[in-house]
């Protein structure tokens, strides 16, 4: 019982000098700066990149891929350095292209020209401009045009299969009210490690020290293994002096480590903090577009749109929580005449059948 108890003060005891010694070391080089101390700079910089932008408009590529290679993580890393994160021009494009697709050939322009709006929880993103697919959430519900097939589809909030990706996609922000400790500091960079509860992923954030920007988040499994990352490059500071990156590369991997699935995107343009104009999270389309009211789970409305429109939320109005659907609550006075021609019908039908009776 005695050795039992030994063992651990033992081990306590050489903790404690390896601490002191430590610590002894960072005094004696001047450089010593405490964990607690690195975290009371980040986590304030993490609360106000969550806050400090109240509207948002973003030019950008994105890269969407599947059928990759299956890169390592360092593979990744070694690519994604190949190529200066704010260079979106078509050689460097086509770089990412060559060394991620299996099948680079076959994709003739392996990215899309999408801009985005934002406005608190709205977002608006149109691809190639002009009236290209575009999706919307304004508030209220979700909107998805696609002029190639001169359709509109309304849904309810979170029913698109569509992806629209929030702002937080663009710049990702670490929970700033989750546990943390400082792995290390080097450089301009400080090394942060948060733990994942049982069943969850353990994360490492290479966070940018006088930004706070997380330069790189890796998500591991308790085993160790890398299930996804997320790269942020090339920052740049905007007027009012918001930080964000020029190029976010979000990747997942699979059991063996092989890159499965990845999202590169490359901002062009950005602006922050001015004033929206109020039809910005509005939908026009051109004349003879179908539009499908799937906001009604138990039914769809379908009406057809001959002349364009600025917005097509005007044609259909609100569901049963914002208030009745205006073709429902126009079409009041159509059940009177309805059951007045019924009650016509069935009045000439019995006068009929009385003179058709043998005397």
């Amino acid at each position: 019982m005695l050795h039992a108890h030994t063992f651990p003060f033992r081990r306590q005891v050489t903790l404690g000098l390896a601490f002191v010694s430590a610590l002894a070391a960072c005094a004696s080089s001047g450089s010593c700066v405490r964990a607690d101390d690195e975290l009371k700079t980040l986590i304030p910089l993490w609360k106000a990149h969550e806050t400090e932008v109240s509207t948002a408009y973003l030019k950008y590529k994105r890269m969407r891929y599947s059928g990759l290679f299956p890169l390592s993580s360092a593979d990744l890393d070694k690519l994604l350095a190949g190529v200066c994160p704010e260079d979106s021009s078509e050689p460097a494009m086509r770089k990412l292209a060559k060394g991620l697709l299996v099948k680079p050939n076959e994709v003739p322009q392996p990215w899309t020209e999408c801009e985005s709006w934002f406005e608190g929880t709205k977002v608006k993103e149109r691809e190639g401009g002009g009236a290209g697919f575009t999706q919307v959430y304004d508030g209220k519900r979700e909107i998805v045009y696609d002029p190639r097939n001169k359709q509109v589809n309304l849904m309810s909030p979170g029913a698109s299969r569509q992806y629209l990706p929030p702002l937080s996609s663009f710049r990702s922000v670490p929970p700033a009210d989750d546990l943390y400790r400082v792995q290390g500091r080097s450089g301009g960079r400080i090394d942060v490690f948060r733990e994942g509860k049982p069943g969850k992923l353990d994360v490492s954030l290479a966070t940018d020290a006088s930004s706070g920007i997380v330069r790189r988040r890796t998500f591991r499994d308790k085993s160790g293994k890398v299930v996804k990352e997320i790269w942020q490059d090339g920052l740049i500071t905007y007027p009012g002096g918001v930080v964000f990156p020029s190029r976010v590369a979000d990747a997942n991997y699979n059991a063996s480590g092989g890159l499965t699935f990845i999202i590169i995107t490359i901002l062009e343009e950005a602006r922050f903090n001015f004033d929206l104009p109020a039809d910005t999270f509005s939908v026009g389309t051109t004349g003879g577009v179908t539009l499908f009211d799937q906001r009604d789970s138990k039914k769809t409305y379908t009406q057809r749109v001959v002349d364009p429109v600025s917005d097509v939320v005007q044609l259909v109005g609100t569901t049963k929580a914002e208030g009745r659907l205006p073709w429902l609550k126009s079409a009041w006075w159509v059940a009177p005449i309805l059951v007045a021609g019924a009650a016509l019908l069935l009045f000439f039908r019995a006068r009929r059948t009385r003179k058709s009776r043998p005397a």
